[in-house]
């Protein structure tokens, strides 16, 4: 009964006139696989039409959004390459080293007025079967429904690897890292940075490397990321003394058993999306886990470290500074900020400003590398997959504390719950450069204590949703400087979360 009700709705959304906001691309034999799916979106408010990809997959929607009369925002290219063929564009700013001399992208597919820029958010489930497609769309239901609203959904986990570019450029590199871990990641954030350099605390043993990494995407987390080298199966390596350790291979995905909430996982790096080789990419098999990631973005192709740091940067604006409620329209957005200029960006500024002295100096050369990481970047899962943001709380900002004294804090909460506050020390405190550990125990102990905990923690229980007040005891130990303050409420029914800094006098 519930198949034949499934396929009547089917049935109705493909015949409505013009209304529809969502097409599914996909060949007949996988429509099976849509029927809960689409009962799912349907009840969100989404009218859905599904056609067969046709001889042009481009062709194909451009007919649906011109029959929709513009209403059309949302593509899913249900199936592998094989069965929805990808779009081919020559390589321009990566020719010099990538070998093949075309981009494997379904970007164009999202592109209907020809600009170069991305008008529709689009996404691919690459999957071979139905239950394939089923397991994988059932994903992104369970993800919006899940019920534990608790503080995985402000966390964001960074993994980064090596430049190996040349010293200054590293050192270039390094510094854009900690602007991004104290300027541009907001003091809400619970960022937890791992960093494959073994004379950096943020290292954990080198060959536990690729667990440590298993292990951020299994605690769960509303982002997880990797920022580095990449190839189609395999990210960068490790090397400590004469031995080199893998960050993470094809062959440790099966280890992915997310406990908690999936992570949106991001590959900014070479390749790791590779939509079109023989073998499946890392992203399509890290989305295959059955309690893999709710969805995976990475490139098709090599990228540039400056079209990565750009689409790193306005991937942290639009995922804490933005309001897309969606992964596919946050992609969407940050692609076609990509393709703009930095206008009163500062991190952007800066990047052009590193790009123009390390890079390539012509502006115009950039706009093209910008523009060809359009292409490279894509979302495999499902685009209409709604964020687990929590919502905004407020926070009276408080313009400074006294080392042994109590704080007051104060806000407005849109939901009731347990109303957590928390200072911390600036994120980068810890992350001067040392000599490397001689054994595990070193770098194991230097690892847990470099990302920054709280110095100072208090909670209360907010009965319904309005104003809270807290007061917290602030060490008296505590250094004179600039402080993180974050404010997290959980509920039966929501999160929420605020944040600040502060500056800390030392104790009288």
């Amino acid at each position: 009964m519930r198949s034949l009700a499934a396929g009547l709705l089917l049935a109705l959304c493909a015949a409505s006139a013009t209304a529809q906001d969502v097409l599914v691309v996909t060949p007949d034999d996988l429509r099976p696989a849509l029927d809960d799916w689409s009962a799912h979106r349907v009840a969100q408010g989404h009218e859905i039409q599904i056609v067969a990809p046709g001889d042009n997959v481009r062709a194909t929607i451009r007919a649906a959004h011109a029959a929709s009369d513009g209403q059309l925002a949302y593509v899913v290219l249900l199936g592998d390459v094989d069965r929805v063929p990808c779009a081919y564009r020559p390589a321009d700013a990566i020719a010099e080293w990538e070998k093949d001399p075309r981009i494997a992208t379904d970007a164009p597919y999202a592109d209907v007025d020809d600009d170069g820029v991305p008008d529709l958010a689009l996404g691919r489930v690459t999957a071979d079967s139905v239950d394939e497609c089923r397991a994988m769309l059932a994903r992104s239901i369970a993800y919006e429904q899940n019920t534990d609203h608790g503080t995985w959904r402000r966390r964001l986990n960074v993994v980064a690897g090596v430049g190996g570019f040349g010293p200054q450029q590293d050192m270039a590199l390094e510094m854009l890292m900690r602007l991004f871990m104290n300027r541009d990641v907001p003091p809400q954030v619970d960022l937890h940075f791992t960093y494959a350099k073994t004379q950096s605390p943020f290292c954990p043993p080198p060959s536990e490397m690729a667990a440590t990494f298993i292990e951020r995407i299994n605690e769960g987390s509303l982002v997880t990321a990797y920022v580095g080298h990449g190839s189609a199966r395999n990210v960068d390596r490790i090397r400590h003394g004469d031995r080199v350790f893998p960050i993470l291979e094809a062959r440790h995905v099966p280890e992915i058993a997310v406990r908690r909430g999936s992570p949106l996982l991001v590959f900014v790096a070479c390749s790791t999306g590779s939509l079109d080789g023989e073998q499946d990419c890392l992203a399509e098999e890290a989305l295959r886990r059955p309690a893999g990631p709710a969805a995976v973005i990475a490139s098709s192709r090599v990228s540039t470290p400056y079209g990565n740091a750009i689409l790193g940067t306005e991937m942290v604006r639009a995922l804490f500074h933005g309001d897309e409620p969606t992964v596919g329209r946050l992609l969407l957005d940050v692609k076609r900020r990509m393709a703009g200029d930095a206008g009163d960006d500062m991190a952007r500024k800066q990047i052009e400003a590193m790009a123009g002295a390390f890079y390539v100096e012509d502006a115009e050369r950039r706009r093209v590398d910008r523009r060809e990481h359009v292409l490279l970047y894509h979302l495999f899962g499902d685009p209409l997959l709604r964020l687990a943001r929590p919502r905004a709380a407020t926070l009276k900002e408080p313009t400074r504390g006294r080392a042994g004294e109590a704080m007051t804090i104060e806000g407005t909460s849109p939901i009731a719950g347990r109303v957590l506050v928390e200072v911390l020390p600036r994120r980068d405190r810890n992350a001067r450069l040392r000599v490397p550990p001689k054994d595990d125990a070193g770098f194991r102990s230097g690892y847990d204590g470099a990302n920054v905990r709280p110095v100072a923690s208090a909670e209360v229980t907010l009965e319904t949703a309005g104003d809270y007040t807290v007061e917290l005891a602030l060490p008296a130990e505590l250094t004179f400087g600039r402080y993180l303050v974050r404010v997290f409420v959980e509920g039966s029914d929501g999160s929420a979360l605020a944040g600040a800094t502060v500056r800390i006098e030392p104790a009288r």
